[in-house]
């Protein structure tokens, strides 16, 4: 009973926030949208309005872009959400599929991102980006390994992916229910510190962890990483001793 009245509650908080969005902003969104940049394949239809989710996965768009460097930027993941924030770079997009409307990266590449050697060869780049990504894989950590050969020397691999411990995910989670912040196309959900371990355990050191911030029905409040609803990790290559070090550490847990 408790549970049912909680859900219609969130319910009735999204809808009312739909309501006071003014048509501007509703048109906006829209006008966004012809530009394939809200497209999200775990977007629920009913969670919110357009502009709302747009909002927050505008925000996480925008840190992705922010923390990159140097010249080259391969984007895996990238056919349904295109990042129209990155700047100044030669923008390569790796997908299973082409994106269905036109961008403005300079390359895509249609292949499997666990497979990708055989389609970079011996490409390198400034930075690689996994945008709420790693949760779709049967094996991040091979994905991981596999990025980390096509990194250049001083680069950087960026990767975002939700945080079950967030809220909402965590209240949804406590009461046991499927309705929101749940998707049939997810294959793992990471707490942060686990995403460190697997990216250490991967040759990377962790130099940044950032949230994208609290996601309500009306708004992004900024947070810690902790309690964020998206995650943002940042890492860059560790030294051969480095790797050898840690796996004779965790070997035998």
């Amino acid at each position: 009973m408790v549970k049912d009245r909680l859900l219609v509650e969130f319910d009735n908080a999204v809808r009312n926030t739909h309501i006071r969005v003014s048509q501007q902003m509703v048109n906006i969104a829209h006008d966004r949208m012809k530009f394939g940049l809200l497209h999200n394949q775990d977007a629920d239809p009913t969670m919110s309005s357009v502009f709302k989710v747009s909002r927050y996965e505008q925000r996480r768009l925008r840190k992705l872009a922010k923390l990159c460097h140097g010249a080259t930027v391969l984007d895996v993941g990238c056919a349904r959400l295109p990042n129209p924030y990155f700047q100044g770079m030669h923008r390569v997009g790796f997908d299973l599929e082409l994106p269905s409307v036109a961008t403005d990266y300079e390359e895509h590449i249609e292949g499997d991102a666990l497979e990708m050697s055989r389609f970079l060869g011996d490409r390198t780049f400034d930075n690689i980006v996994a945008g709420e990504f790693i949760e779709h894989l049967e094996n991040p950590y091979q994905f991981l390994r596999t990025a980390r050969r096509h990194l250049a020397d001083g680069g950087r691999i960026i990767v975002s992916t939700p945080n079950p411990i967030s809220f909402p995910c965590l209240a949804f989670e406590l009461i046991s229910s499927k309705r929101r912040f749940y998707s049939p196309n997810h294959t793992y959900y990471f707490c942060p510190r686990w995403v460190e371990q697997m990216l250490r355990k991967c040759g990377f050191n962790v130099d940044r962890v950032q949230g994208v911030g609290l996601w309500t029905p009306g708004l992004v409040i900024p947070c810690p990483a902790t309690i964020s609803y998206q995650v943002i990790y940042v890492g860059s290559v560790s030294s051969a001793t480095e790797i050898d070090q840690r796996s004779g550490e965790t070997s035998g847990v």
